[in-house]
């Protein structure tokens, strides 16, 4: 190859290479995203069953609220 050429398709090979790892970034970018997301509505859910079980237990009584974690185990 003439000199020329040889400069653009190495110019082309690594913007190539630069496309593949901008991919795997961005998979790996929104597993992230994902887990992020997936520990933030994990504390939503137990912060809101740790105040739904206080005002049961405020209306209710314990007892109530245990026969509804039991009944839920099963």
């Amino acid at each position: 190859m003439s000199g020329s050429r040889h400069k653009r398709m190495n110019a082309v090979r690594i913007r190539k290479e630069n496309q593949v790892y901008t991919a795997e970034e961005k998979r790996a970018l929104a597993l992230i995203n994902f887990e992020e997301k997936q520990q933030r509505e994990n504390a939503i859910m137990n912060d809101f069953k740790e105040m739904l079980t206080e005002r049961l237990t405020k209306k209710h009584g314990s007892r109530l609220v245990e026969d509804m974690e039991t009944s839920a185990k099963d």
